[in-house]
């Protein structure tokens, strides 16, 4: 069990994930750059109910991420993270919600909203419409 985990508080519990959209973006992109270590993937929420969707751990770093289908997030959207960065202060990096909107906008000076087409190329329509 990794320092992460056994770090968690009596109010909280962290479930490792197996797959998730983060997993398979930062193995790609460490890939690209000959490094294979993977990161591990977490869910996080406190007995009060505060919850961040992801939470990557990679080379002892803690990256929250909320992951939400309104395309208008709002500063309420990143409560959780900041509550997160508040719990994790000595490891935790900036924020993002993922959305489907289509540009960055800073939701608190720790989270940022990145748009899920920024996740990896999507297949372009054809001129022809095919």
């Amino acid at each position: 069990m990794n320092k992460f985990a056994k770090s968690r508080k009596a109010r909280e519990f962290v479930i490792p994930l197996e797959a998730g959209i983060w997993k398979f973006r930062e193995v790609r992109a460490a890939g690209r750059q000959g490094k294979r270590e993977e990161p591990q993937i977490y869910f996080w929420r406190t007995a009060a109910g505060a919850e961040v969707d992801l939470v990557v751990e990679k080379t002892g770093k803690l990256i929250p991420v909320e992951v939400k289908l309104s395309a208008t997030p709002s500063p309420q959207t990143a409560k959780g993270i900041e509550i997160f960065r508040k719990d994790f202060s000595q490891q935790a990096q900036k924020g993002y919600v993922l959305d489907p909107g289509d540009k960055r906008l800073s939701l608190s000076p720790h989270a940022w909203t990145w748009p899920f087409a920024e996740l990896w190329p999507l297949p372009q329509p054809s001129p022809t419409g095919e």
